[in-house]
């Protein structure tokens, strides 16, 4: 009984290991991936910068613009290398990122509201990092 429990055990284990090592260059790949991603989005985001300077625009506006690029941009990097990674298609990638902007959407609406509000405050009057704004004497 004891040989049949190791030969089983020892078969699981050669097998999780075999897919292991089948798995590993799509890991490497994937986290290459990555990090072109992150260099991408790092480079893309001082040129953003460089070109919102010349244009005069407020330094508040300009640091959201360039935060989002950033994140947008590395977002993109991380989905490309977990479809690589995981072999994923990328129909199915898109479904599921529908599907969960939909749940995000429903469960984040007030943060996401309130978010949208801030950037149109923030394109519509004059505010910048340091104003005090006072509020019947507060």
């Amino acid at each position: 009984m004891a040989d049949l429990f190791k030969s089983s055990a020892w078969t699981a284990l050669e097998g999780f290991l075999q897919q292991l090592l089948n798995w590993l260059p799509f890991l490497g790949v994937g986290i290459f991936i990555i990090t072109v991603g992150w260099f991408v989005a790092s480079l893309s985001s001082r040129i953003i910068n460089r070109i919102l300077l010349k244009t005069g625009l407020r330094e508040s506006l300009r640091e959201l613009v360039v935060k989002l690029e950033y994140v947008i941009v590395l977002l993109v990097g991380i989905l490309a290398g977990a479809v690589v990674t995981t072999g994923l298609e990328v129909g199915q990638v898109v479904a599921t990122l529908g599907l969960g902007s939909i749940a995000l959407g429903f469960a984040f609406k007030d943060i996401i509201e309130n978010f949208l509000a801030g950037i149109i405050i923030l394109w519509k009057f004059p505010y910048d990092a340091g104003d005090f704004i006072e509020c019947e004497g507060i």
